[in-house]
């Protein structure tokens, strides 16, 4: 882990510009609803309820939420203006770690999901990827305020 704030900030800034950029782009994009299945076909609810979600094109909000928060932690991190420790960087590791085990797991459900059902190939990744990069920016906001004082 590096000890420049500013490489954290722009790692996540540029991840989170390339997830918004997609979820505001395809939101409304008429190829992409096509590859959506409809509404109400599956036994499970959640993802009945998550497919609804992406057809009526709400997804783009996902990705406006995405930039919001990724912009608080690039102010923040800009403002703070000191190097992170060596207690900081052990932290950071740690959450490192904890990101990449959590990923491994839900890759190996998304699998799973993907090869119970095929169908839903797209709800799926794209449920995990909000998942996903939700939990690394709520953490990565909560690291960094309070860590800035």
């Amino acid at each position: 882990m590096t000890k420049h704030p500013a490489v954290n900030a722009l790692f996540i800034s540029l991840l989170s510009a390339f997830y918004s950029f997609l979820f505001i782009f395809i939101s409304d994009h008429m190829e992409f609803q096509r590859l959506v299945h409809p509404k109400g076909t599956l036994q499970i609810p959640f993802i009945n309820a998550f497919t609804g979600f992406i057809i009526g094109g709400n997804i783009k909000y996902v990705g406006y939420a995405i930039i919001l928060i990724a912009a608080v932690i690039l102010v923040i991190t800009l403002l703070r203006r000191k190097k992170y420790d060596e207690y900081q960087q052990s932290i950071q590791t740690r959450c490192a770690l904890a990101v990449g085990i959590l990923t491994i797991v839900m890759v190996l459900l998304l699998l799973l999901f993907i090869l119970t059902d095929p169908n839903y190939s797209i709800e799926f990744i794209f449920l995990f990827i909000i998942i996903h990069w939700f939990c690394v920016l709520i953490t990565d906001l909560i690291y960094v305020v309070k860590y800035s004082r």
